[in-house]
């Protein structure tokens, strides 16, 4: 049997603000007289935005949005000196903040812009190259931590100041090797399967992602953590580090 809203279908919503509703929604905006509004998932697009101060490469990075990111450490050009710096991003315009301790670079990163980390490293002048250190940013300085159990470089970090994962890197060859940060001290945790520098991480220390990266040749390997042990999951279209 027919019913009326299957015949004529739903009344447009009248509202005074604009839901936060599902994808397909429609609704008038009441204080918007002429505005008769749906929510779509539409294609986003890249824009050239503001050049930072220092130009470098292998940096560590930290932030969530376009309007609140930070870059640390790194090294200009082809010659290989380790850089201090650290530049914060408004959304605007780059702005040079407090620098780490140790100049360093080809450094993990992870946090945002009032609590950030960075762990690991490589120091050109330093016996053995690659270092253990971790440092900690409060929102105006970087403070030395505890040491990483072993000295790496090219991992990544995932997580926050006082639960994170530093995954893979080389330490010395390309490694599986996983460390857990606990807001104090680092431990060994759980290998991936697929040992791997240069990787994308995303997600926290419970639930986390480790996407591509290099052995080399460039993986399309993506694994995820529960918390306890890693998994292998669906593959990058494209391999990349």
């Amino acid at each position: 049997m027919a019913t009326y809203t299957g015949i004529k279908g739903f009344k447009v919503q009248s509202l005074a603000s604009d839901p936060s509703g599902p994808d397909g929604n429609i609704w008038y905006n009441t204080t918007s007289p002429s505005a008769l509004k749906y929510a779509i998932v539409g294609s986003g697009a890249w824009a050239s935005g503001a050049n930072m101060n220092t130009a470098r490469q292998a940096m560590g990075q930290a932030g969530i949005s376009s309007s609140s990111a930070q870059v640390a450490s790194g090294y200009p050009g082809p010659s290989e000196t380790g850089r201090d710096l650290t530049e914060q991003y408004n959304g605007t315009s780059w702005t040079e903040v407090a620098d780490q301790n140790t100049k360093l670079f080809k450094r993990a990163g992870s946090g945002i812009l009032t609590a950030a980390m960075l762990a690991g490293g490589f120091n050109p002048s330093g016996a053995g190259n690659k270092v253990t250190s971790t440092e900690k940013w409060n929102g105006s300085t970087w403070t030395e931590v505890n040491d990483l159990q072993n000295a790496t470089q090219n991992s990544s970090l995932i997580g926050t100041t006082t639960a994170n994962l530093s995954v893979g890197g080389e330490s010395p060859g390309v490694s599986a090797d996983v460390e857990t940060y606990d807001g104090t001290s680092w431990s060994e945790g759980a290998n991936l399967n697929t040992a791997r520098r240069n990787s994308g991480g995303a997600g926290t220390s419970t639930a986390a992602l480790a996407i591509g990266g290099t052995t080399p040749p460039s993986l399309d390997q993506v694994e995820s953590y529960n918390g306890t042990s890693w998994s292998e999951g669906n593959d990058l279209n494209t391999g990349r580090a």
